[in-house]
């Protein structure tokens, strides 16, 4: 999984806490990502996820654009 600045979902996975990330406090325009309660979709497909890394929002943007071109209907 990919973890944008601001978001806890890396927390989470490592540590089963949400927890604000070291880029909390700058801005971002992934805003609600990992917002401190575990949602429905991730809650979901939680048993393929088996790491993070943390990467920027130009990288989590460009990802989000490729995989709704490639795999979205």
């Amino acid at each position: 999984m990919c973890d944008v600045p601001g978001s806890g979902l890396k927390a989470y996975l490592s540590s089963g806490i949400f927890a604000k990330t070291v880029n909390y406090d700058k801005s971002t325009v992934a805003e609600g990502v990992g917002i401190g309660r575990l949602v429905g979709n991730f809650a979901a497909g939680r048993k393929y996820i088996d790491g993070s890394i943390n990467v920027s929002d130009v990288e989590g943007g460009k990802m989000a654009f490729y995989l709704a071109y490639k795999e979205g209907e």
